[in-house]
Order: structure tokens, then C-alpha cells, then sequence
């Protein structure tokens, strides 16, 4: 695939902030530099920055998908009041064998619940 200004732009977003943006919110920090870019161009770029592996994307339990630039081995909480998602560093306990049947070759772990501020 060949580069371009557009992904280029969005992966730089994406790869300086902090706050797990969903496409939207990309689209408004991407119109601050580039006006004339389009939400159908900031949703392909994402799209494909995704099946890249170069981005993350997560989606809350309200369906909504948020996007994640750093790429290293993490999972996710999702607050359910406020919507706040915070990266989460510590090793999920996982299954000594899933079955002989099963090859694992990626796993997504993300965490519901309410964090610290809305208890």
C-alpha cells in the first residue's frame, strides 16, 4: 500500500494522544491540520491503519470503536458511566490450554465496569 498524507496524518494522531478517540474525534484534530480532509478518508485511513496492525481498535459496551496508537501488548477498561477507557499494563491471567483443537495467534482482552472516579 502506498503512503499517503491522509494515513499519515491519522497514524500521527493516533500515535500522540492518550484518550482512545473513536473516528470522529480523529476527524476533528485531522481537520485542525489538513481542513479539506473528508470522515469517509479518516474512516478508511482507520480501517486500514487497523488491518496494517500500525493502530488498535476497541469497541465500549455501548458499540462504539475507539482507536489505540500504541500497539504493545495491553488491554483496556471501559468505564460504563463515564466512558473512560484506560490502557492496562499487568498480564491478563490466561487459560493454561484453551484445547488441543485451538491455535492462538492474537487475543484482545478488554475490562467493563466503573472506574475510580464514579464509584
Amino acid at each position: 500500500m502506498r503512503e499517503s498524507k491522509q494515513r499519515n496524518l491519522v497514524l500521527s494522531i493516533l500515535k500522540n494522544c492518550c484518550d482512545h478517540p473513536t473516528a470522529d474525534v480523529v476527524y476533528e484534530r485531522a481537520r485542525e491540520k489538513m481542513p479539506n480532509i473528508s470522515l469517509g478518508t479518516v474512516y478508511r485511513n482507520l480501517n486500514q491503519l487497523v488491518e496494517m496492525g500500525e493502530i488498535i481498535s476497541i469497541e465500549s459496551a455501548q458499540k462504539k470503536v475507539h482507536f489505540d496508537g500504541d500497539v504493545s501488548s495491553h488491554q483496556h477498561f471501559f468505564c460504563t458511566k463515564c466512558g473512560r477507557v484506560v490502557d492496562i499494563f499487568e498480564k491478563p491471567v490466561l487459560p493454561r490450554k484453551l484445547s488441543d483443537s485451538f491455535l492462538v495467534t492474537e487475543s484482545k482482552c478488554v475490562y467493563y465496569g466503573v472506574c475510580e472516579d464514579c464509584i
